[in-house]
Parts: C-alpha cells; structure tokens; sequence
C-alpha cells in the first residue's frame, strides 16, 4: 500500500475508470451540532426506515463512545422519541432532533417513493444538510431489533410487501 492513502485511492478510481466519481469520507463530514458538543468526532448516523414514501422511524446512532457506542435514540418522522428500536446500545438522554431534520426525512422519503422496496436510507447530518451514505434493503438483517423495530418493520412489509416477479415481468423489468 502506498504511504500517501490520497494518491493510493486516486490510483485505484483511475485504474478502474473511476475518475469522474465522488468519494465519501465520513472522517471528513462535520455533524450539525459539532459546535455544541465537540465529541461528535464521528458524524452521528440517521437511519431512516422507509417504505413506499414514507419514513416510519429514525435511528439515530452516535458512535463516538469509547466502545464504538455513546448512545442511541429513535425519533418519528416528525421528531417525536420512539421507544427504543435496537437492543444492546445505551441510550440517549432526550434531546429534541437537530437542525435539518425535517429536509432529511423529506430526501428519505422522496427517494423511499421511487424505490418500491422497504429500504433503510443512512445519512449523516451537516449544516449544509444530509449527505447520504448508503441505502440498505436488508437492514442489519434482520438482527438486534427491539420489539419496537420488529413488529414496526412486519407492518411495513405487510403494508407493502416487496414486488412479486409477474409484476416486474408486466412493467417489462425483466
């Protein structure tokens, strides 16, 4: 590996054709509440669990804990606190979401309108707005779900279940 992690990335984008291609880094990405509380070193992650248009809940991790696990809370989509949607992580005293909530649930609900799947839309928060950083259609599959989460993503699938084959086939997806 080259000592310069810059020119070795740089190197492999132009190797693969990549040169055109953003990259993400979440390192770089400065939280919206950085300025309030400077130990948000690592960007908190908002999860947003979303079927069909709409969100219906937000998991906010904070990994800036000594173990990788300072505190979580889950939020609606208006911002109001869940009871708690994944087990074996502290939670997070009350705090009322950030600045740019609102713009972020709306990306994640406008996307979740496009894609007929139940998805889960990761993104962190800046003062510039969200940054996604990756949708998932198997969400951390499955395992350490509250009782919460569980029964809240069986009613997502049940309202919407995913596309049987002989729709695609109708629309000519396959």
């Amino acid at each position: 590996i080259c000592p310069d992690l810059r020119r070795y990335v740089e190197k492999i984008y132009q190797d693969e054709g990549l040169t055109r291609c953003g990259i993400l880094i979440e390192e770089a990405i400065k939280d919206v509440d950085v300025t309030t509380d400077p130990q948000l070193r690592i960007p908190r992650d908002f999860k947003v669990f979303a079927v069909n248009g709409h969100a219906a809940f937000v998991r906010v991790h904070d990994r800036n804990g000594p173990d990788g696990k300072r505190g979580l809370i889950t939020y609606d989509r208006c911002g109001d606190i869940l009871p708690d949607s994944k087990k074996k992580w502290p939670a997070t005293r009350y705090a009322p979401p950030p600045k740019g909530f609102a713009a972020l649930v709306a990306e994640a609900e406008r996307a979740s309108g496009l894609l007929p799947y139940i998805l889960r839309f990761d993104f962190y928060l800046t003062a510039s707005g969200p940054v996604l950083g990756e949708i998932t259609t198997y969400p951390g599959a499955g395992l350490n779900y509250s009782t919460f989460s569980r029964r809240t993503m069986l009613q997502m699938w049940e309202i919407t279940p995913d596309p049987r084959p002989e729709d695609n086939r109708a629309r000519g997806d396959i």
